[in-house]
Parts: structure tokens; C-alpha cells; sequence
């Protein structure tokens, strides 16, 4: 049985009507009315999950470590382009011409240096001030027209497109997805095992306190990480394409001095990485890039 229908499965089990019998009683009225040890409650927990995730882990040899990947590939896509119809019907195409041949032009290098070529690229210019952009899964890669006037230089903005392209090369959205069903089935395994020993007002207070703890322990830090990831294949890939690298740092410099008036929340309740960290860490990747960006800038047609 998948990982969704044991959990499907399991909620319908717990929130079924109580039918009066005079049976034996089943193996889930026993386990209502036991009352568990906190050891003995986290390894029902854990039992009850650990095979699920031994068989979700997938080796992604582009980041080099493990990832939690139990969404299929064409659920996502489904959902990715769901999700993109919907936006480019609430905010306009750019009709700049300029704007829209120059993402196309980064975005057409930096895919090919990524070495995905087998996704569909789409790059996009959206009428929109906010300064932004995002790639959705399956290469739709959109800017909104905000952020342009805040890029110096072309490099600038390969390296926004290198960061969304890292996070496809990554598979982030189908890591954070896979985590998200995870985290759920979690909470729900652990707000049925806990049902038959408390009240109702102290079960959804557990309930509510481990989805917060979820949260905050283990969903925001992965969102780091995938930032993070997400900068360092982007800098490469800018450095194959003949894009100085060193711009991705001068461009999140930009980023700051135009936030610097705007309030921001702590890096420990943020999905980005604080902007001296970083700028920090791109500075790092970015010494050992030159070699290679020296390279292909010269032997580059453009």
C-alpha cells in the first residue's frame, strides 16, 4: 500500500463513527485505551514511518546527498502547470520586448550549462513591480519586470536564472512536497496514537504544538538548504556559460541596499537565508569559479 493510502486509510480509521459492539474489542479500542510511555510512543511513531522513508530516499548525484522524493515526477507536473496557467491569468506577460529577449537569452545559456536538457524550459517576463522570480517544476522560469531595473548587468541576471535552475537541477519542489506528505503523515499518525489517552482540548494542543515544532524543526531549515543549494549550482553554472560569477554577489548587494528600509523577519523563521549569510557563502564558492568562468568567457561568442 503507498505511503498516501496508509495515511488516507489511517484518518478515515480515526475519525469513523464509534459503533456500539459487544464483541471483543478490536486492536484499535485496545490501543485507545492504553496509555503509552514516551519511549514507548516514539517508537510506534517511528515504526510506523521508517520503512516508508527508507524506500522514499533518492541519491541526487548533482547535490551529492539523499532526498526524500515519494511525489511522482507526473504529479508535480501536473500541479506545476495547474499552478501556471493560474498565475499567468492573474499577472500580465511583460510586453517589454527587451526584457523578455533578455531572460530568454540568459535562461537558453544557463539551461544548457546545467545539463537539463531534458526539461522543458519556458522563460517568462511578468508585469509585475515586486522585485521576484521563481521557477516552477518542469522549467517555467518567470521574472517579474520588477527586478530587472535593480540588475547592473546581464551576468546579474544569470545569476538570478542560475538560482532557479538550481533549484530544478535540485528537484527542490518534489523534496519539499515529499517532505510536506511526510510531515502530515506524521502529525496524523501521532494525533491518532495520542487520542485515546487525552482529552480533547489537550489533543488538539499537542496536535497544534507538533505541527509547530514540525515546522520550525525541520520544514524552514530544509528551505535553507535548498537556497543555499540552489546558489552554489547557479554559480556554476554561470561560470560555464562565461557569466562572472562574482556578480551573483553584487547583485544580492543591490538586493540589500533596496532593503534595507523594509522590515524582515529572523533567519530562523525564514525559507531564505539571511543576506550577509548569503553573500558569505557565495563569496566562498565563487574563489575557486574564476579559473573556470576566465575559460569559457574567452572562448564564448558573445
Amino acid at each position: 500500500m503507498g505511503y498516501t493510502a496508509v495515511f488516507t486509510n489511517l484518518l478515515k480509521l480515526h475519525n469513523r463513527p464509534k459503533i456500539k459492539s459487544t464483541s471483543t474489542p478490536s486492536l484499535r479500542s485496545q490501543v485507545s485505551k492504553r496509555r503509552f510511555s514516551r519511549r514507548e510512543f516514539n517508537l510506534l511513531l517511528a515504526s510506523g514511518v521508517t520503512s516508508t522513508l527508507v524506500t522514499g530516499c533518492y541519491h541526487n548525484r548533482i547535490l551529492q546527498r539523499s532526498q526524500l522524493i515519494i511525489v511522482p515526477e507526473s504529479i508535480l507536473l501536473a500541479l506545476s502547470g495547474d499552478s501556471w496557467r493560474q498565475i499567468t491569468r492573474q499577472i500580465p506577460v511583460s510586453r517589454n520586448y527587451s526584457y523578455n529577449r533578455l531572460v530568454n537569452r540568459v535562461g537558453t545559456r544557463i539551461a544548457d550549462s546545467s545539463g537539463q536538457s531534458n526539461v522543458n524550459w519556458e522563460f517568462m517576463v511578468l508585469d509585475h513591480r515586486t522585485p521576484n522570480a521563481f521557477v516552477l517544476p518542469g522549467g517555467k522560469v518567470a521574472f517579474h519586470s520588477g527586478i530587472l531595473p535593480l540588475m547592473q548587468n546581464e551576468a546579474q541576471v544569470a545569476a538570478v536564472m542560475g538560482h532557479e535552475v538550481g533549484h530544478v537541477a535540485g528537484r527542490h519542489a518534489q523534496e519539499r512536497l515529499s517532505q510536506q506528505l511526510a510531515i502530515n503523515g506524521l502529525i496524523m499518525l501521532a494525533s491518532y496514537l495520542a487520542s485515546g489517552q487525552m482529552d480533547q482540548d489537550m489533543h488538539r494542543m499537542v496536535f497544534a504544538a507538533l505541527g509547530a515544532g514540525v515546522t520550525y524543526g525541520l520544514l524552514l531549515p530544509y528551505s535553507r538548504q535548498h537556497e543555499y543549494e540552489a546558489d552554489k549550482l547557479g554559480l556554476h553554472y554561470m561560470a560555464n556559460s562565461g557569466y562572472d560569477p562574482r556578480d551573483a554577489g553584487n547583485f544580492w548587494r543591490n538586493m540589500m541596499r533596496y532593503s534595507a528600509n523594509r522590515q524582515r523577519p529572523l533567519e530562523f523563521l525564514s525559507t531564505h537565508p539571511s543576506d550577509a549569510n548569503r553573500l558569505a557563502a557565495i563569496n566562498k564558492e565563487v574563489t575557486g569559479l574564476l579559473p573556470t568562468y576566465e575559460r569559457n568567457y574567452q572562448n564564448s561568442n558573445w
